[in-house]
């Protein structure tokens, strides 16, 4: 069924008379709510965003820089990136019991590769994950990256296959004598309470943006009535 030009000019005449009826003061405020909604939404999404990264690589910067040293001081500088001596691996597995007892990011695999990308060394095969080579490049350029990724764990065991958070990173690992990278480590972090703190963090912005877009709108919508009130008196 086609529409005439009639019935199209009914259906808008009913909404040209609600918007006559509103005064001035009332379409100002319907049109300023709806863009200073527009823009706040904007605002909060750009801002909660940044500080969710923000988080996360702050977070990982930190555990990226404690392994570097760790993991050097603890090899001793003998590592030389191809092969492991029964002493390294057990210090590192030292090293990852006392990573994997934290209490706020529990550490949950540590990788250690070669610079010919070759798997050196890792505490279990418990997280089902394989770095990609412009991972491994990056992190032998001294490059640290760093994502929250939800990946499966090994189905051994009565639970099957499910998936886990966490914050999965690469980092360099550097000489102590001459900060040459001599190896990459892949680390994987549980990520749940980084993403609590990412949660409390975009509750905070998004409270702020909504009192700020309210405290906006009812500034205008009182300066707009004033000069409304005063208008009409005037008029009088």
């Amino acid at each position: 069924m086609t529409t005439t030009p009639d019935s199209d000019a009914s259906a808008t005449s009913p909404r040209r008379s609600t918007l006559r009826r509103l005064s001035l003061t009332q379409r100002f405020l319907a049109v300023s709510v709806i863009v200073i909604a527009a823009a706040m939404a904007l605002l909060g999404a750009g801002v909660s965003y940044y500080v969710r990264n923000s988080i996360a690589e702050g977070i990982a910067g930190t555990a990226a820089a404690s392994i570097d040293s760790l993991v050097t001081s603890s090899l001793n500088g003998v590592f030389a990136g191809e092969t492991l001596t029964e002493a390294d691996r057990n210090r590192l597995d030292r090293l990852f019991e006392i990573g994997s007892e934290a209490e706020t990011t529990r550490l949950i695999q540590i990788r250690l590769f070669g610079l010919n990308d070759q798997l050196i060394y890792q505490s279990s095969d418990a997280i089902v994950d394989e770095p990609t080579a412009s991972q491994l490049a990056r992190a032998r350029a001294g490059t640290v990256t760093s994502e929250i990724v939800d990946l499966p764990l090994d189905p051994n065991g009565p639970f099957g296959v499910h998936t886990i958070s966490l914050l999965r990173l690469y980092t360099p690992l550097h000489r102590p004598s001459n900060g040459e990278v001599f190896a990459v480590a892949g680390l994987y972090y549980s990520a749940k309470s980084l993403l609590e703190i990412q949660e409390r963090a975009q509750i905070a912005v998004w409270s702020v943006v909504l009192i700020a877009g309210v405290f906006v709108v009812a500034a205008l919508y009182a300066f707009v009535a004033s000069a409304n009130r005063t208008i009409v008196r005037q008029a009088r």
